[in-house]
């Protein structure tokens, strides 16, 4: 017998408040705006990391992983106005970019900062790129692709 449940018998274990609260809400439409975001953040970290591949790992012969390291890199010199963190710290929109995020909406300059630094350099680099890229608007990713990109 195969192992593998179907998507029905997987919905069939749901627990009940999911079932009747949460999954109706997966069918209702979604604005256009935010659609054609999704669309463009798929197309944008598609076309970053092909590019980014193919000259770290393909042209330069780099390491397994250098392009994504290149992408964050580039990401955090163009969210702090291309100053080097290190010497400057953080500007502004680093800090107003973060705010966009839910959970920090209301945190100080400091604290985000602090989550910048000791939670957010933490996760992996996949992440880092699709919450960098994610917290954009297809208007900021245009330009990051256009002033950063190699």
């Amino acid at each position: 017998m195969n192992s593998q449940k179907t998507t029905e018998e997987r919905i069939q274990n749901l627990p009940i408040d999911i079932i009747r609260y949460i999954i109706p809400m997966t069918y209702q439409v979604q604005e256009k705006t935010h659609l054609k975001n999704i669309c463009n953040f798929y197309i944008c970290r598609k076309q970053i990391q092909i590019i980014y591949y193919e000259y770290w790992i393909t042209k330069m012969n780099g390491y397994e992983g250098e392009d994504i390291d290149w992408i964050i890199n580039n990401l955090e010199f163009y969210f702090n106005e291309y100053n080097a963190t290190s010497y400057y710290g953080y500007v502004a929109f680093i800090h107003d970019l973060f705010r966009r995020f839910f959970k920090m909406r209301d945190h100080t300059d400091i604290e985000i900062d602090h989550y910048f630094d000791k939670t957010f350099k933490g996760f992996s680099s996949t992440r880092q790129v699709n919450l960098f890229l994610g917290v954009l608007t297809p208007e900021e990713r245009t330009r990051f692709m256009s002033e950063c990109i190699i």
